[in-house]
């Protein structure tokens, strides 16, 4: 069920890929496990409400433009840019709240003061404009996160999103991404896949989606799928 990567983009973001206690879900819980942490009689990766295993398979096995949607279509959330973004932010906020304390310090070493008529708004302003910085709390933030926009590229981002009715995500293994069916579509798979991703089933081995006319009785694994027309075509 591994591939290599089809072109994702480079990155200077550093990530984790989805191992599977990070995204496995156990069915008495309802809640994703920490990562690490195995619980007692656990069935991973399984949706929570339904019960319904996950069905994964390999982004190199599907069609390259549909690859292309799931990655950068409208309903797709880079959860990796999010949490960098949140990050930044907090870094942000931190950093400025730091140089209003540093100003602070400063105005009270030289003894600003009102009562002498030393406004230490005025000296914090002052402060801040000799660090070419914005002295609005607001505003240099945002100026920090614009950077942060210019410069941050994630190098194997997780994703989630909808498609064509199948809620997805994408998560990574040894380098090649992997995309998850989570709810929607059901149907079954021929396998399940190997212990790193304990319990899903291995789209890749074949699958059926319920309706068709070739499922068969006995030998499937009920799970999640995605729509056929999704696999890669080979030119005939």
């Amino acid at each position: 069920m591994l591939g290599t990567s089809r072109g994702t983009r480079g990155c200077n973001f550093e990530t984790t890929a989805l191992s599977a206690t990070d995204f496995s879900i156990t069915s008495s819980s309802r809640k994703r496990t920490s990562c690490g942490v195995v619980e007692r009689n656990t069935m991973y990766n399984v949706n929570p409400e339904t019960g319904i295993r996950y069905g994964v398979i390999a982004a190199n096995s599907l069609d390259p433009d549909l690859v292309e949607e799931l990655f950068h279509g409208s309903e797709a959330d880079n959860l990796s840019y999010d949490e960098a973004y949140d990050e930044a932010k907090a870094e942000a906020e931190f950093e400025y709240d730091n140089h209003v304390e540093e100003a602070k310090i400063a105005a009270a070493e030289v003894g600003a003061d009102r009562e002498l008529g030393f406004d230490i708004e005025v000296f914090t302003e002052s402060y801040f404009e000799q660090r070419g910085l914005d002295s609005d709390r607001e505003q240099f933030v945002d100026d920090k996160l614009e950077q942060f926009s210019d410069t941050c590229l994630i190098d194997e981002p997780v994703i989630e999103g909808m498609c064509e009715g199948v809620q997805y995500r994408i998560s990574w293994l040894g380098g090649a991404p992997l995309v998850w069916a989570l709810s929607g579509l059901e149907g079954g798979a021929n396998k399940l896949c190997s212990p790193c991703v304990p319990n899903a089933a291995d789209l890749d081995s074949g699958f059926y989606v319920d309706g068709e006319e070739f499922k068969t009785h006995g030998g499937w694994f009920t799970c999640y799928v995605i729509p056929r027309d999704w696999l890669y075509k080979k030119n005939t």
